[in-house]
């Protein structure tokens, strides 16, 4: 490495200081450590995924250091050749170059935004998702936030906290699976509670079927999404009022009392469509009364109008007639008023795509809770309600843009898609008009500063189609490509040089 003639080599304590930071030996470990945490991201993004990847080794703050040290360097190696001539330009162009390169990726990872949008055909948006969950607590009209970083499956997770408001996130799953479970209101005595205001909750199971299954189901009157729900071909619901009286028209009806029995004689082949898994037309349905100041009633009645009923007694087999396969009913728990309360844990996978989003526990008020992404609850803080939400951080864009259609090819012959695109109407602020625009995989719309791209899609049936596009704004773009375009000039330079300087050698002198 040649002497710069303004910084003398000689042993006072800057000089050996700067000649060191110059030196070979303090490139090599660099360029070593570097090679090795792209070596190490490789292996990670192939094995696991790339947020993993990311996390572990290119947004960790290690790497970074390696980075700056690396820009230190050659900034330090490019002064140690002043004053510059004109033989020092390949190597200049191509110093600055990286040196542009790391420093433009530095601001976009700073500025940059990387989010989604999704639109069906029809709809205006202009609300971008953005890749950075936060926990907002609505106060009225103040509103406070609090980061919620992504961490790797299995990385040790720091509790954060609300000091203002006394809540506290206490645990973080990276990709979360919920379960619903439903509790007794113990709060409330039930003898003061309007009969409206009960929400009853039973744990049924079924059993048996043509295909031999046995689930366990809760229903709850307390949501609707709960009061009815469909297992296969029939219907099981919770009441809280006494349902209209059957119109017998020939069918038979079973107290409690009675054993129920077939209605058809013995050794009579079953009648296709009677029962449950049979494809009928009309599905069988299964409900249970739960009538304040009443015993706990059932009612189950068959695709073909054959009904059963009576008084539940937990636990004890109802052989509801006319259900086919031997279908056995149970009722395993009866909550005459109760709430609902999620739980999380950890999906079956960990890594890959496609996975479910994380969630969070939280401590607040004295009570623990768990909040997955795009959950609400609300809070008693001194005596005010207080509304939490976990929810991706959202922006507003200065503009829209509107779905007018979506386009799918398929492969010829098969269902699997060959190429999407959508044509898309930009709205610019301002006033300006509108303008069309055909997004595809290969043709991304750049508008405002932002570019989308066409990342997926979900299919229309049974509601519209939705597509899905990626946003993505880059601050540092300039720098990365003046960056890209310094070293390839360079490495052309150095090149025409070794050339022409070879000529030279090759060329008696005087010719």
């Amino acid at each position: 490495m040649s002497q710069g003639s303004w910084i003398p080599r000689n042993k006072s304590i800057p000089s050996r200081i700067f000649w060191s930071l110059a030196s070979i030996k303090m490139a090599i470990p660099i360029l070593v450590t570097l090679t090795s945490s792209l070596i190490a991201a490789t292996l990670l993004e192939s094995t696991y995924d790339t947020p993993t990847a990311q996390y572990l080794v290119y947004r960790s703050w290690w790497f970074k250091g390696v980075l700056f040290a690396l820009c230190f360097n050659l900034f330090v190696v490019m002064l140690s050749r002043l004053p510059w001539q004109k033989r020092h330009a390949p190597f200049l162009m191509a110093h600055i170059g990286i040196i542009s390169l790391m420093i433009g990726s530095l601001i976009t990872q700073k500025q940059g935004t990387d989010g989604m949008m999704r639109l069906e055909e029809g709809q205006v948006g202009s609300t971008l998702e953005l890749d950075e969950n936060f926990l907002y607590i609505v106060d009225g009209q103040k509103v406070e936030s609090i980061f919620v970083p992504w961490i790797a499956p299995g990385v040790k997770f720091s509790p954060l906290s609300v000091p203002n408001y006394r809540v506290e996130i206490r645990d973080y799953i990276t990709h979360a699976e919920g379960a619903v479970n439903f509790l007794p209101i113990v709060d409330t005595a039930l003898e003061k509670t309007a009969p409206q205001d009960l929400r009853p909750a039973v744990q049924i199971e079924v059993k048996g079927g043509p295909m031999r299954i046995t689930q366990a189901q809760w229903l709850w009157s307390g949501e609707m999404g709960w009061k009815t729900v469909t297992l296969g071909p029939a219907q099981f619901s919770v009441l809280t009022e006494t349902p209209a009286p059957v119109v017998k028209s020939g069918k038979k009806k079973v107290a409690e009392a009675e054993e129920p029995k077939s209605r058809l004689p013995e050794g009579h082949p079953p009648i296709e469509g009677a029962a449950m898994g049979a494809g009928n037309k009309k599905s069988a349905h299964f409900e249970v009364i739960a009538v304040p100041g009443a015993p706990l009633r059932f009612r189950a009645t068959s695709s073909v109008g054959d009904v059963t009923e009576g008084q539940v007694k937990l636990g004890e087999v109802i052989h509801p007639i006319g259900w086919r396969g031997g279908v056995e009913l149970k009722v395993l728990q009866f909550l005459p008023n109760a709430r609902s309360e999620v739980s999380y844990f950890p999906s079956k996978s960990q890594y890959g795509s496609q996975l479910p989003s994380s969630a969070i526990k939280i401590l607040a008020g004295g009570s623990e809770m768990w909040l997955g992404l795009g959950d609400r609850a609300r809070l008693d803080v001194e005596g005010r309600e207080v509304g939490i939400v976990y929810t991706p951080r959202r922006i507003q864009l200065p503009f829209s843009l509107s779905l007018e259609k979506f386009i799918l090819e398929r492969y010829q012959g098969t269902m699997d898609p060959s190429k999407y695109a959508s044509d898309v109407s930009v709205h610019p602020s301002g006033g300006a008009p509108k303008f069309a625009y055909h997004i595809s995989m290969n043709e991304p719309l750049e508008h405002g500063g932002f570019t989308f791209y066409q990342s997926s899609y979900e299919p229309g049936e049974p509601r519209p189609t939705v597509s899905i596009f990626s946003v993505n704004r880059d601050p540092g773009r300039f720098l990365k490509y003046f960056g890209s375009i310094l070293l390839v000039l360079g490495s052309i330079y150095l090149f025409s040089m070794k050339v022409s300087a070879r000529k030279k050698m090759a060329t008696p002198n005087g010719a």
